[in-house]
């Protein structure tokens, strides 16, 4: 039977996790490339450079630190213990949440440099009208009213034009602070809490 390694268990663990984060992102079109160099979109820039940096670059770089620090610390402690393997595998994989809580944070903080307002959507200077469908706008809970459309366009389908609702800019600073967290106590913290 093939020994099973904690860098196994934290891959298989880490894919799972990340593939939850993938789940959420569709409806925010963190990467929205279509319209990434298009004059008057410059949230879709902004939106999909943060989504690089924070949903990809970042999460490869702690994936690469995390599994050779856990090849090192195999050699040097080595129980042979299910649990212990586990536990060592599991506990970093959950930093995956951290990564898209930064996300989150950074853009409940500023909205405006990543979305339009959800009632300046038919304003043409800030949103074209071929991308009502295709470019979502945002809206705080506390402001979530449907602007009436204009009469040109009033016969669309207005309620399938996409909305991200976002927390208030402190919900922005506390998913932020907990993404941080995350990725510190799952990450790095446990490994050694959990060290033979």
């Amino acid at each position: 039977m093939n020994k099973i390694t904690t860098q196994q268990v934290f891959m298989l663990f880490f894919a799972i996790f990340w593939g939850f984060v993938a789940n959420v992102q569709p409806r925010w079109k963190a990467f929205n490339w279509p319209l990434v160099f298009r004059r008057n979109q410059a949230g879709s820039s902004w939106r999909a450079l943060l989504s690089m940096i924070v949903l990809n670059i970042a999460p490869a770089l702690f994936f690469a630190h995390v599994l050779c620090a856990l090849g090192k610390q195999e050699m040097a402690c080595n129980t042979g213990s299910r649990w212990v393997i586990v536990l060592h595998g599991v506990f970093p994989a959950l930093a995956a949440f951290g990564f898209y809580r930064i996300w989150m944070g950074i853009v409940e903080f500023k909205p405006d440099c990543f979305y339009v307002k959800l009632y300046d959507r038919y304003d043409t200077n800030k949103m074209p009208r071929e991308d009502l469908f295709s470019e979502p706008t945002y809206a705080r809970a506390s402001e979530y009213i449907l602007p009436t459309p204009p009469k040109d366009i009033s016969n669309l389908r207005h309620e399938e034009m996409p909305v991200v609702c976002l927390g208030s800019w402190t919900s922005g600073i506390l998913n932020f602070v907990w993404g941080v967290a995350y990725i510190i106590v799952f990450g790095f913290i446990s490994r050694s809490i959990l060290c033979c």
